[in-house]
């Protein structure tokens, strides 16, 4: 009888091991899908914030070049007052 318990424990033991490997390999897959997600989210993240930061850089220039709504038409730039003409004088009238 001792060979049969000792293949008995010998069996326990090797399913126990099994397990143990089970366990491990998914905290692994779970480990890697959690890292994925994590991944993901900060693609996400760093996406918007690019996009963002483009949208506020296009507004920008869009301001500086007139527009002033950001609808795309163009508003002309205030121009400084063009100067008076000179009178006219009293030889060039005669």
């Amino acid at each position: 009888m001792a060979f049969l318990d000792e293949i008995k424990d010998k069996a326990s033991d090797l399913v126990e091991d099994a397990k143990e490997a089970v366990d491990k390999a998914k905290d692994k897959v779970e480990a890697s899908g959690l890292v994925d997600k994590v991944k993901d989210g900060a693609g996400d993240l760093a996406s918007k914030v690019k996009s963002g930061a483009t949208d506020l850089v296009d507004k920008v220039k869009d301001f500086a070049d007139g527009d002033k709504d950001g609808d795309g038409s163009w508003v002309d730039k205030p121009q400084p007052p063009t100067p008076a003409a000179p009178p006219a004088s009293d030889a060039a009238a005669a």
